[in-house]
């Protein structure tokens, strides 16, 4: 921290001498170890109400299943092997696919094959489809508070899915589409994260701490040292008295 100096009217800032910069330091570590006990309380207090949201919130579970899109002819009426670009537009089909098995039609099937009583709009609240990134998977996820039931719907929707695209026909080619892996019953939930949860609230509760500890000692006025005394009554001091302990035979004399 630079200091700020005065040469006659003018004022300057010189840069802290070895003994000062270490004395800022050992001034941040006394302030902190002051009140220490207010990090530990404000750190305390947001993990605990994180474990205790944590506690209250419904386990969420996740299951999964992949569907893979393919094209029955590896080649065209004229009996040429595909070029790499058909590879491309077949994997830009995949995608318009995707679109297809989030959609109404598909979740009023999947309703009606399990008996459900939810609505199309509730099951695809729930589903998220999406493809695998320059491949010809869709990759299918429906989160729900009971794994086994989250398991059949995402399964009801990748066989009700691969039936739908097979018997549709795009550009005058069949495409096929079949699941490639079927979801099996989470075992654990994806959410709440306790230990995750509790560490980000305790980094958090760490930092507001700290902050809360440097705003308390930049409103506490009291004076700490000689310096301050002289900074605020003006008059430099010519003796300090130290602190000492009266000895018990010397005391009401």
């Amino acid at each position: 921290m630079a200091a700020s100096l005065t040469r006659g009217s003018e004022m300057y800032e010189r840069a802290p001498t070895e003994n000062e910069y270490y004395s800022s330091i050992r001034d941040i570590f006394r302030v902190i170890w002051k009140r220490l006990w207010v990090i530990v309380l404000v750190a305390a207090l947001f993990t605990g109400a994180a474990a205790g949201i944590g506690y209250l919130q419904k386990p969420v579970y996740d299951a999964s299943a992949q569907l893979l899109v393919g094209q029955k002819q590896i080649k065209d009426p004229k009996g040429s092997v595909l070029s790499p670009s058909d590879v491309q537009g077949l994997q830009q089909l995949t995608q318009t696919m995707t679109v297809a098995v989030d959609s109404k039609p598909i979740a009023e099937q999947v309703i009606k094959n399990l008996h459900l009583r939810m609505s199309p709009q509730q099951l695809l609240d729930n589903l998220k489809a999406e493809q695998v990134q320059s491949t010809q998977f869709i990759q299918l996820d429906y989160r729900g508070t009971n794994p086994e039931r989250a398991r059949d719907i995402v399964n009801a929707f990748a066989d009700v899915s691969a039936k739908r695209i097979t018997d549709s026909t795009a550009g005058g080619s069949l495409i096929v589409a079949s699941v490639w892996e079927r979801a099996t019953t989470p075992v654990a939930p994806s959410s709440p994260r306790p230990l995750r949860n509790g560490a980000l609230a305790l980094g958090l509760g760490v930092m507001f701490g700290l902050g809360l500890v440097f705003l308390l000692e930049h409103a506490d006025d009291s004076w700490r040292s000689v310096d301050d005394i002289e900074r605020a009554s003006g008059v430099p001091s010519f003796g300090v008295i130290p602190q000492f302990a009266v000895s018990g035979n010397k005391k009401g004399t």
